[in-house]
């Protein structure tokens, strides 16, 4: 509801979707890749791509540190190598074919945190470490690397899987879905947007609204997703799509409330992508109880937030109400004359600190994840109306 549709396949935008640029390859090198926890939501990791493209390969999210203490993980990555640059790491352009390793472990998050999982997870030491010939550029546009010969996860795999296995059909075929998640990028930003141009200050009305000075206390900040439908069912049906979840919280008070729509319909795409307990736990039965459980929540007088007008279209055409809920994203842009995704702008303002985010992405759901992030956006600018009238 808050954003708009997604493929619960690729995780991208339904109208970005990489499903028809991804062709599954047959090869022989296992590859398991080491992520992050906020390499995971990134709207351009390759992990992703790679995962769906190569099938002899997986994924371990270091939720929490968990990968730190796993003690099944040294024996499952017997026979493996680590691709990690190093003075003691052999070329694998000079390998014999014996000398291949089964598999290779891949790190997959920004150049600092390969370094802290390196250095926290102890069986990736105890790898050999193998690295690529010098010469290999990235190709990564729309995302910064520190050098041009920093790889992206899915570059690094392509290259290392040409050394190891150059006989495997369909190699060429692995960057395919990247470049075409570049080229729909880079055309999305060429496109003109009104919103792009600059106002002078005094063309563009009132800074704050009154709310977030005189009202904060009955200040309500509101989430909820839609449940998610695949590409296929999309192009099959236009009907409305029910809410999964709905959870609201007051920034004055800390009052929280979150209820879940029965789930247990859910693909296994979903259940990762929403964070959701797969047993269903916490779950209402019906629509007309999570109306029930807003409904007590709410209270008269309310005035209702959310991040995005997509959200506060949804949410005033299912519960009713004759005030739309403000919009924070515009609000903030415009008082701080600047864009940015809800993440970029909790990041950006240092609204939340390294463990509370880590917290919030690695044990609660993304539901109440994007609400703490919008509920602390509400908060600077309830700090911004105060200062400002002080002034």
């Amino acid at each position: 509801m808050s954003e708009r549709e997604r493929c619960l396949e690729c995780l991208r935008p339904a109208a970005h979707c990489l499903c028809g640029a991804i062709s599954p390859i047959d090869h022989r090198t296992e590859i398991v890749i080491v992520q992050h926890p906020r390499e995971r939501a990134h709207p351009f990791n390759t992990a992703r791509i790679a995962e769906r493209c190569l099938r002899r390969s997986r994924i371990l999210v270091d939720r929490g540190g968990r990968l730190k203490t796993d003690t099944k993980l040294p024996e499952q990555l017997a026979g493996f190598g680590l691709l990690y640059p190093g003075a003691d790491a052999r070329d694998l352009s000079t390998l014999s074919k014996d000398e291949m390793p089964k598999g290779l472990v891949v790190i997959d998050g920004t150049w600092h945190h390969a370094r802290a999982m390196y250095r926290d997870i102890a069986v990736l030491r105890d790898l050999p470490k193998f690295s690529l010939p010098q010469g290999e550029v990235s190709g990564f546009k729309i995302r910064r690397q520190p050098f041009e010969y920093c790889l992206s996860t899915l570059e690094a795999i392509h290259a290392a899987l040409r050394l190891t296995e150059p006989d495997t059909r369909g190699l060429g075929s692995l960057l395919a879905p990247f470049e075409a998640m570049q080229k729909m990028q880079l055309a999305r930003h060429q496109e003109p947007s009104p919103r792009m141009r600059r106002r002078p200050r005094s063309e563009r009305g009132p800074e704050l609204p009154a709310a977030f000075r005189e009202r904060f206390e009955s200040l309500v900040v509101v989430y909820g997703e839609l449940t998610p439908r695949t590409c296929e069912e999309m192009k099959r049906s236009s009907e409305d799509r029910p809410l999964l979840t709905v959870a609201a919280e007051r920034p004055a008070t800390g009052e929280r409330m979150m209820v879940v729509l029965d789930h247990d319909h859910l693909a296994e795409g979903g259940w990762s992508f929403f964070r959701l307990d797969r047993r269903g736990g916490g779950s209402t039965s019906s629509q007309a109880e999570m109306a029930k459980a807003w409904g007590a929540f709410q209270r008269p007088g309310d005035v209702l937030a959310t991040w995005n007008a997509g959200t506060a279209q949804q949410w005033q055409k299912t519960f009713g109400g004759q005030t739309r809920p403000l919009v924070l994203k515009a609000i903030y842009c415009n008082h701080r004359s600047q864009r940015g995704t809800l993440d970029e702008v909790v990041g950006s303002e240092g609204l939340l600190t390294a463990t509370e985010r880590e917290h919030n992405q690695t044990q609660r759901t993304r539901t109440e994840e994007r609400l703490a992030n919008a509920v602390a956006v509400a908060t600077l600018l309830h700090g911004l109306a105060r200062s400002s009238a002080a002034d």
